[in-house]
């Protein structure tokens, strides 16, 4: 699965970047065995001390969103992708 990334981020500790491309590699197994590979776009916002962040997958020409919001980019990039994870 391709992520493209925009908006301002925080760099993340390898662990951190460990477990989200885990997360990632899962959905990617799930949505790409159902033809051809998918693209990933990620927005990360932030407005004074919440940080949002919203996942579009298009699949069958469809968009799948997933978004979150948290104090933490880390924490609502995690619960985003787990949002996508339960919609797959």
């Amino acid at each position: 699965m391709k992520v493209t990334y925009t908006g301002r981020q925080e760099p993340f500790t390898p662990s951190q970047t460990k477990k989200l491309d885990a997360k990632f590699a899962k959905i990617g197994k799930l949505l790409d065995s159902r033809g051809g590979e998918r693209e990933a776009h990620l927005i990360l916002t932030s407005e004074r001390h919440l940080r949002r962040a919203e996942i579009t997958v298009n699949v069958y020409d469809r968009p799948m969103v997933g978004v979150a919001n948290g104090s933490d980019e880390f924490t609502s990039l995690c619960q985003a992708l787990e949002h996508l994870e339960s919609r797959c």
